[in-house]
């Protein structure tokens, strides 16, 4: 029985033990802004703060604090611009006992806003990379956690590589619900008041004729509303349907290629005008 008891002491102690090598020790880093965009400054504090808070709901992943980098930093003379180097972050990853040291940088291509993440192994400088795109700065947030997921999808394969994250949709069968519920609604209000409009015109008794006047104005009236109602949700369907096309969305920029739609005019020799597209990819 003393062997059996001594038998699952070990099993645990290998069990947890095992679960503690598992854990990785990262340090993190400024994102430097390199884009011409001063409102941008911002981001390189913001971006380290929200990618520890993500990363620190790993299990797997262990954090050192900043305080902890910027002293050694001092200590060795060095900047925090200088961890994109892999030899700096090397010795550095060593001082602090940091597996992995992460930065990054911040850059702008034409519409869209980019975060480009190094990924730099202390113990051989083998670097990876995760970058993250998007066309909002409002979507800082949801950038950085996608880029947190790709990183952690890097170091441990414990989840799944997200290419696309959709930030907002448009609720277009919501409005074409409605759109559909008004028109069957504009159809019955219209029956009816073309049986009140007909019943007018049938009307024989000069008393009758006021009562129905007003009885077939007041439904041409409900018919008017309704309509424009349908019409006006209809149009927002299509509004919604046209936004969707192209939703607001973070994009994980290495797997992602743009595609240019670019309307064009040509006239030839014999002065025939035609008009196309070009589609870039």
């Amino acid at each position: 029985m003393k062997k059996f008891s001594s038998f699952f002491c070990l099993l645990f102690f290998l069990l947890f033990n095992s679960e503690i090598q598992a854990q990785i020790t990262l340090a993190i880093g400024d994102f430097k802004n390199d884009s011409e965009g001063f409102y941008l400054d911002s981001w390189e504090k913001s971006i380290p703060e929200f990618l520890k808070s993500e990363l620190s709901k790993a299990d797997e992943l262990i954090m050192v604090e900043r305080q902890q980098l910027e002293s050694v930093l001092q200590e060795q003379a060095l900047s925090m611009t200088g961890l994109m180097d892999s030899a700096t972050a090397q010795t550095v990853g060593k001082l602090l006992g940091a597996q992995y040291i992460i930065s990054g940088k911040i850059n702008q291509s034409g519409n869209w806003i980019r975060i480009d993440a190094r990924i730099i192994q202390a113990a051989t400088g083998q670097v990876k990379s995760a970058s993250v795109k998007s066309k909002d700065e409002r979507y800082l947030q949801e950038m950085v956690a996608l880029l947190a997921n790709n990183i952690r999808n890097k170091l441990t394969g414990k989840v799944d590589y997200n290419s696309r994250v959709v930030v907002h949709t448009y609720p277009t069968w919501y409005w074409l619900g409605a759109t559909a519920a008004l028109g069957a609604g504009s159809i019955l209000v219209n029956s009816t008041y073309q049986d009140h409009l007909a019943g007018y015109h049938r009307a024989e008794a000069l008393s009758d004729f006021d009562e129905r006047y007003d009885t077939a104005n007041q439904w041409h009236q409900a018919r008017t509303v309704i309509i424009s109602l349908t019409a006006t949700a209809a149009v927002v369907t299509l509004y919604c349907w046209i936004r969707n096309l192209s939703p607001d969305e973070v994009l994980a920029s290495t797997t992602y290629s743009e595609v240019n739609v670019v309307p064009a005019l040509v006239l030839d020799r014999k002065d025939y005008l035609g008009a196309g597209i070009f589609i870039c990819f």
